[in-house]
């Protein structure tokens, strides 16, 4: 009668490799999906716009000119 009342002692570590082993499952397929939200949104490139890009050669003019005047300034 006193086997039927004891209680089998499961080990920690069989309860830590699962929840690792879960972990490292689930961190796969986030990092897969990731991965391929990251690919498909890069191959497209940056959109930019007319008045973005006069603003970016604006500022290269710029940086030009602020070279020749002060040539040894870094």
């Amino acid at each position: 009668m006193t086997q039927l009342t004891q209680t089998q002692r499961r080990s920690p570590s069989a309860l830590i490799a699962g929840v690792a082993l879960a972990a490292a499952l689930l961190g796969g397929i986030v990092g897969n999906r990731v991965e391929a939200f990251v690919t498909s949104a890069g191959q497209h490139g940056p959109t930019v716009s007319a008045h973005d890009q006069a603003l970016i050669q604006a500022g290269k003019d710029w940086e030009a000119r602020y070279r020749q005047i002060y040539p040894n300034s870094r």
